[in-house]
């Protein structure tokens, strides 16, 4: 039996309008369905939570909830592991000194609140900075200067003292 049969069938029976009104208003209200993570989902999150634990502990914080959030939010439109952490780290490093600006995990979460950092001019920055760093594993032997040769036999000596 749909809903539309539920509410005439209880009308035909006589039953208040008043009453009609709020059982339709009720069934209108039905609960969502239930969400549950993946495997990945959840791991994913979980490194995201250690990121957010390095800035802020809250006891209040509703782990689970905002876990649901991460998921609603990312099935809707993906979003890669290195541009939530970064709008964690933008969010919550910026406000370091204020722990009572903390947005809960939750509400960044369903606001999406990394979106409104620019990964892509982070990664784009970063990119062209490692590009002007010289490998120091690479092939090529490193030359020492004279005080960089002289500074490691006197460390050896010393730990060869001990």
């Amino acid at each position: 039996m749909t809903d539309g049969e539920l509410i005439a069938a209880l009308a035909k029976a006589g039953i208040d309008s008043d009453l009609l009104v709020a059982v339709a208003s009720r069934m209108r209200r039905k609960a969502p369905k239930e969400i549950v993570p993946t495997d990945e989902e959840t791991a994913l999150f979980e490194r995201l939570w250690a990121v957010r634990q390095q800035f802020v502990r809250r006891a209040g914080d509703p782990k689970k909830r905002a876990l649901i959030k991460f998921v609603q939010q990312i099935r809707a439109k993906p979003a890669t592991f290195e541009e939530v952490e970064f709008g964690i780290r933008c969010e919550y490093g910026a406000k370091k000194d204020r722990p009572e600006l903390y947005a809960q995990m939750e509400t960044f979460m369903s606001q999406r609140r990394w979106d409104t950092y620019d990964y892509a001019a982070y990664a784009k920055a970063l990119a062209a900075k490692s590009a002007n760093v010289v490998n120091i594993n690479s092939a090529q032997p490193v030359t020492r200067s004279k005080f960089g040769l002289e500074w490691d036999r006197q460390q050896a000596r010393k730990q060869a003292a001990e």
